[in-house]
């Protein structure tokens, strides 16, 4: 089984359309989800300083391809709530939508988890998978989100937009 690791990038077709919204209808959240490079320096993608919108990781699986679709956002943004603020309101079977052009891509999630901020094994290719993660667990002693917090969701259903 392929594994999505950090820094591979997985050549993609230029025919598919890029994801470019998520809604998630529970938190009332409906954003821009833009695509961010895998940063070779930094050995990791890097969103510090982005802000008001969702992020695909590159290297991870467009929904068409079957694999695992990785999206990050932050939980906070200079101090004020981020997309993600209220992700511990989710629960297993709510929905994340993924929009592409001309295609909706519906997601339930199966379960979230609390990891340490170095943890990766979410980033493994899971089929027809979603994988949405934000920042957890901030220590005000070191300046450092010490957590993850990861929503692990499967494909249920695909709708082409007319």
């Amino acid at each position: 089984m392929f594994l999505f690791i950090p820094g591979e990038v997985l050549a993609e077709s230029p025919q598919l359309p890029a994801i470019d919204r998520m809604e998630i209808p529970k938190l009332e959240l409906d954003i821009e989800v833009k695509k961010i490079p895998f940063s070779q320096e930094l050995d990791t993608w890097d969103i510090t300083e982005e802000t008001g919108a969702a992020y695909w990781l590159e290297g991870s699986s467009h929904p068409e391809y079957g694999g695992n679709t990785v999206i990050a956002a932050h939980y906070m943004e200079y101090g004020e709530p981020g997309p993600l603020f209220r992700v511990r309101e989710l629960q297993e079977g709510d929905e994340i939508i993924l929009y592409s052009e001309n295609t909706k891509y519906i997601y339930k999630i199966d379960r979230y988890q609390y990891v340490p901020d170095n943890y990766m094994e979410y980033l493994k290719n899971r089929p027809y998978a979603l994988t949405l993660f934000t920042c957890s667990g901030f220590n005000w002693d070191t300046g450092i989100w010490e957590q993850r917090v990861i929503v692990l969701a499967s494909l249920f259903q695909i709708d082409l937009i007319k």
